[in-house]
């Protein structure tokens, strides 16, 4: 007898089998011929020869006898009955068990079991109908006697583990084992049907996607060729896959723009979301994608050009000059963020298109002054109505390129709400290391701001957010003096009038005293923005001279020819632009105790303004008037406690008598340190009746030890007291360096005082001669520079 271990086999009673002869060689040691024994014992698991045990076997094998051995080495085994296996032993590779034959449950009689097999046959015959290989899977179930042959024949196509095989083989009910055959045909015929059928509507539905992608590429392609002969009528889809091609985007603004055409084209135009995805696309189409190519930069261009376009701002220009030489050197945009702050009509704006005239680069500006919503910079999610890009980006796409100049106006003027905070979405724009990735909530896909140069303007850095302004370099826009208004108004402002009313040349004239007239009667800012308004002015009132006078001509034929120019000098004026309406603060004609002259910063520029004091029978009580802030209150409290210091004798007075410090005009807001010294002089010369003369002003905060201390806004200051016919300025002796940014045309005509004590002050207005020239003094003798009486001091 021979013992072979099987796995994976259903091996059932009453079937013959076919093997080839090298099956049974490694277990056969004797020659294989018709009639030999055969036991097939199921193995739990395959394994290989070597690593058998007794466990390794099920305890219910097969018995079967070699019914004949063909020619081509075929071997026909003919299975009997199930035994069950015991005293399984391994001895040098020899296999040997004892097999005893096992029992069945007749629960199932023949004609039961005959009948089963024919309902099962005719399920199969049926079921084989419907495919091409129905045929020979007909003839194949047709052989088939038994409902085990069945079984036997079909098992390579059931659905079914070696567990499974061998709980078929183990069951000792026949009927049982055959509702197990009958289960496992049937599933195989259920789960091939289903997959049959998802197969077909799978190649339904892959042949309509076929289909549905030819037909796509036919209409692409006609649509092509309807578009090639008629480009009037190009579709939208076509014209913006072309623009997407050609726009040079990056990887991920390639990707949502795609999704969003792949929208487009699914929705048509009929969808209400077609104009939302119109928008979309046209916008990230018309931005600029492509990296600039970096183009070589004149220095002296630049500089004729800045000079060409701007009278003075001498150190404006070098910081401006020394930006665009470290963008030569690095080939790439580098540098600080610039922020002009000044007051108004400085020039501030004006310089942002001078340097983009000198780069060669496009120019856009963006307002952001009264901003309150952070979606104003970054943009709206496009899942909202009426969604919009951010002013950033919309500033992108107006200049059509990706390294335009920028100016980003009014970033002192930015608002604060729910909304969110604009100033806060600023911080990347501004930062050189974040903005490469500047993502618009619109947009919603990194573009790269780094080719940007951004230039900021403000009137005051007082009321921008700290970390904005760090981001920033500040530069000053001291105001103008006079002597440059003209040489503007000149140059600059009335060539633009004339032009912008179109007047020529020859038409009108205004006189150079009709200028200085106008700029020191009519205007009182630090700008000229004022000024350009009232040559403005002047010019639409020449305008209606001009053309009375050219129809009045008309009408006398036989008039001779005259000369038609109109000449606006000093003392016709006031014909073109009326009375003035402004008044300028100027030096007192008289001297009296108590009053003396300050200087005051405004966003205007400078101003000057009187401090006055008076004493009334009372019982030493303090009052204020002229809004003064909480600032310049304090400034009073130390002057008062100062001069009863320096003065003890002569302030007794202040115990019985009421104190009243007046600061004209009431009705402005007036706040600061700087008007200590200017206080504490007032009360001294109040109290020791010692006038102080009108040809000084002063300026600077002071201590209770008597010590003046720097302040802000010296230029401004100074122009203002130069405007004012002021002679001689006191200013902290700390101040000096900003003498620097004075204008030379002011510095000549005041004599500049630094002092560290209030009592320099007082020894030279009260005590000294007031006519007498000090060694101190920093621009007593023309040609002097600050530093050069600084170290005389």
């Amino acid at each position: 007898m021979i013992i072979r271990p099987v796995y994976n086999i259903l091996l059932l009673p009453d079937v013959s089998y076919y093997f080839k002869k090298d099956f049974f060689s490694d277990w056969c040691k004797e020659p294989l011929e018709a009639g030999t024994d055969i036991l097939f014992i199921q193995l739990k698991e395959e394994r290989e020869e070597g690593a058998l045990t007794s466990d390794s076997f099920y305890p219910i094998g097969v018995s079967a006898r070699v019914e004949a051995i063909s020619e081509g080495d075929n071997v026909q085994v003919r299975t009997m009955e199930r035994v069950d296996i015991s005293d399984i032993d391994i001895q040098d590779g020899v296999l040997t068990a004892t097999a005893a034959i096992r029992p069945e449950e007749a629960d199932l009689s023949p004609e039961e079991e005959k009948e089963l097999f024919g309902r099962l046959r005719s399920s199969l015959l049926k079921f084989v109908q419907g495919y091409q290989w129905g045929l020979w899977a007909r003839s194949f179930v047709l052989q088939r006697k038994n409902i085990y042959d069945l079984a036997s024949a079909l098992t390579e196509y059931l659905n079914l583990s070696g567990e499974e095989k061998y709980a078929i083989l183990a069951a000792d009910s026949r009927k049982e084992r055959c509702e197990l055959i009958t289960r496992a045909i049937n599933e195989f015929m259920e789960i091939a049907r289903v997959s049959e059928e998802a197969q077909t509507a799978q190649k339904d539905n892959q042949e309509q996607l076929y289909r549905e992608a030819a037909l796509k590429k036919q209409i692409d392609y006609l649509q092509k060729e309807l578009d090639d002969m008629h480009p009037e009528n190009e579709s939208d889809v076509r014209k913006f896959e072309k623009k997407i091609a050609k726009s040079g985007m990056n990887k991920e603004a390639r990707r949502e723009a795609d999704k969003v055409l792949n929208r487009m084209r699914q929705e048509g135009k009929e969808s209400h979301e077609y104009g939302m995805l119109y928008d979309y696309l046209d916008f990230v189409t018309s931005l600029s994608w492509k990296t600039p190519r970096v183009s070589s930069i004149d220095l002296d261009r630049a500089e004729a050009i800045l000079d060409e376009d701007h009278y003075g701002l001498k150190k404006v220009k070098e910081r401006i000059v020394q930006q665009l030489a470290v963008m030569a050197l690095n080939r790439k945009q580098n540098g600080s963020i610039l922020l002009f702050v000044g007051a108004p009509g400085t020039g501030k704006t004006s310089i942002g298109q001078s340097i983009a005239r000198a780069l060669g680069r496009e120019y856009v500006r963006i307002s952001l002054g009264g901003i309150r919503d952070e979606a104003e910079i970054r943009g709206h999610r496009r899942t909202y109505i009426g969604a919009m890009p951010g002013r950033i980006m919309e500033g992108m796409k107006r200049s059509g390129v990706s390294n335009p100049v920028m100016v980003l106006d009014e970033v002192d003027k930015l608002a604060k709400d729910y909304g969110g905070d604009p100033a806060s979405a600023l911080l990347e724009v501004l930062d050189p290391e974040q903005n490469n990735t500047f993502t618009d909530h619109y947009m919603n896909v990194p573009y790269d701001l780094s080719n940007v140069l951004f230039v900021c303007t403000a009137n005051t850095t007082d009321t921008i957010p700290e970390p904005l302004l760090n981001r920033m370099e500040v530069i000053s826009f001291p105001g103008y003096t006079a002597v440059e208004k003209f040489h503007i108004a000149r140059k600059h402002l009335l060539p633009k009038a004339l032009e912008s009313m179109g007047i020529k040349e020859e038409m009108l004239s205004v006189t150079d005293e009709a200028l200085r007239r106008m700029i020191d009667e009519y205007t009182m800012e630090a700008g000229v923005r004022t000024l350009k308004n009232l040559l403005d002015t002047l010019c639409r009132t020449a305008a209606v001279r001009l053309v009375r006078e050219s129809a009045a001509k008309k009408a006398k034929t036989d008039e001779n020819k005259e000369d038609n120019r109109l000449v606006v000098t000093e003392s016709n004026l006031s014909d073109f632009l009326g009375r003035k309406q402004l008044h300028h603060e100027y030096r007192l004609t008289e001297k009296t105790p108590g009053v003396v002259t300050g200087l005051a910063w405004t966003r205007a520029g400078g101003e000057i303004l009187f401090i006055e004091s008076r004493l009334t029978e009372g019982k030493g009580n303090i009052q204020i008037t002229g809004q003064l802030g909480d600032v310049m209150k304090e400034s009073v409290q130390i002057a008062v406690s100062l001069v009863k210091s320096l003065y003890p004798v002569e302030s007794r007075i202040l115990a019985d008598h009421d104190l009243h410090i007046h600061v004209p005009a009431g009705a402005v807001p007036k706040d600061g340190p700087s008007a200590g010294i200017t206080l504490a002089t007032a009360l001294s010369s109040l109290i020791t009746g010692k006038a102080v003369d009108t040809d000084y002003a002063m300026t600077g905060e002071i201590s209770l030890r008597g010590g003046v201390m720097p302040i802000g806004g010296l230029p401004e200051k100074l122009m203002a007291a130069q405007r004012a016919g002021i002679k001689k300025v006191f200013i902290p002796f700390d101040n000096q360096d900003d003498l620097e940014d004075v204008a030379d045309e002011v510095k000549e005509k005041l004599e500049i005082i630094p002092v560290k004590k209030v009592t320099d002050v007082l020894e030279r207005v009260l005590e000294g001669d007031s006519e007498g020239d000090s060694e101190e003094a920093l621009g007593e003798a023309p040609g002097k520079t600050p530093k050069e009486v600084s170290e005389r001091g």
